[in-house]
């Protein structure tokens, strides 16, 4: 082998040591950078959330931006082939939206369960609760707003209304189901139903705290089987049976005695109002509860009030709260309702 060749094959080495040198102080800061922004962002997640207190099974974070405007009550359903269905009251009708990752909706549908559509003349459809059936056919109850009837000690009566559909868009009314101005002990307020094993439905409402009722015949007759099951101030309830048999109820409290130290403290201050605060228990019968560890999911002291929790879980997918927030508009004393989510850690 010549000098020449030898001297080549060494600058070509040189070179190529040099060329090696270079892209790595090119791409180092580059990559530190980015290693550095990723860490940036999930300290930054934790810093911003850092008041979600719990197991990181129950660690749950606002998403940022609302998913529908002036919405203040849901109730979901997950369809078989996986698409979530929300139903909501407004104007004159109950109305659904769809998602098939349960964040981008598509446009409002109508039903036929509307002002003019219900028989009662001037009453409009209101919290709508939907369940799906052993059968395949769609459950909902509702509430009917009144108008200007009274009862004897003043308040307006609420009723407890059904229907049935085999699509979940064409409905047919079958009537009153619980009526609280013949049955004062009847549960009609905010109210939740879930499917049992065995083909029952149980309904959770919220009567002086959270109760519930049994129904044998798919929700025409109820029996009252459970008073105040969760604290005393506790409401909206929303109740999943999960697949290894336990119950979860996500639910809104203002009870500081129930609550955290900053409940308790915000209490003591009379010139501040109660937090709102969308809590969790759980539960092996449906009957008898207990919060879990970290159960404020979260609270209204940042922004408004926190409300209506509507808990879905498609399967090993996802697991999604959606809610509704009234916080102050800007530069205004009126209030405004988003309709949020919030979604765990484990996401």
């Amino acid at each position: 082998m010549s000098i020449h060749m030898r001297v080549n094959r060494g600058r070509r080495a040189n070179t190529f040591v040099r060329l090696f040198i270079l892209t790595g102080l090119v791409l180092y800061p580059i990559l530190l950078t980015s290693s550095c922004n990723n860490k940036e962002m999930v300290q930054e997640r934790k810093q911003k959330d850092k008041k979600y207190s719990g197991k990181p099974d129950q660690v749950w974070y606002k998403e940022q931006g609302r998913i529908y405007p002036d919405l203040k009550s849901t109730s979901s359903v997950v369809l078989p082939d996986g698409t979530v269905r929300c139903y909501f009251a407004e104007e004159k009708y109950v109305y659904y939206i769809e998602s098939k990752d349960g964040e981008k909706f598509g446009n409002k549908i109508q039903t036929n369960l509307g002002i003019t559509t219900i028989g009662v003349d001037g009453d409009k459809p209101a919290n709508p609760a939907i369940l799906i059936l052993r059968s395949g056919r769609f459950m909902m109850l509702f509430n009917l707003e009144t108008g200007e009837e009274k009862m004897e000690n003043g308040a307006s009566p609420t009723r407890l209304h059904l229907a049935y559909s085999d699509d979940g868009s064409v409905f047919e009314y079958q009537g009153v189901v619980a009526d609280n101005e013949k049955d004062q002990y009847a549960l009609v307020n905010q109210v939740d139903v879930i499917l049992l094993p065995d083909g029952r439905v149980r309904l959770f409402s919220t009567e002086n705290g959270i109760s519930t009722a049994i129904s044998k015949d798919g929700g025409r007759t109820w029996i009252s089987d459970g008073i105040r099951l969760i604290e005393e101030g506790a409401s909206e309830p929303d109740v999943q049976l999960e697949q290894d048999g336990t119950y979860k109820m996500f639910y809104v409290s203002n009870n500081a005695t129930a609550g955290s130290a900053d409940q308790k403290k915000d209490k003591n201050q009379e010139s501040n109002p109660p937090i709102s605060y969308i809590r969790k228990s759980i539960s092996s019968d449906g009957l008898t509860w207990k919060a879990v560890d970290g159960s404020e999911l979260f609270s209204d002291k940042d922004n408004g009030a926190v409300f209506n929790p509507d808990y879905v879980s498609m399967g090993d997918r996802k697991k999604i709260i959606y809610f509704s927030e009234s916080i102050l508009k800007r530069n205004s004393n009126e209030m405004k309702t988003d309709w949020r989510m919030a979604t765990p850690a484990d996401n």
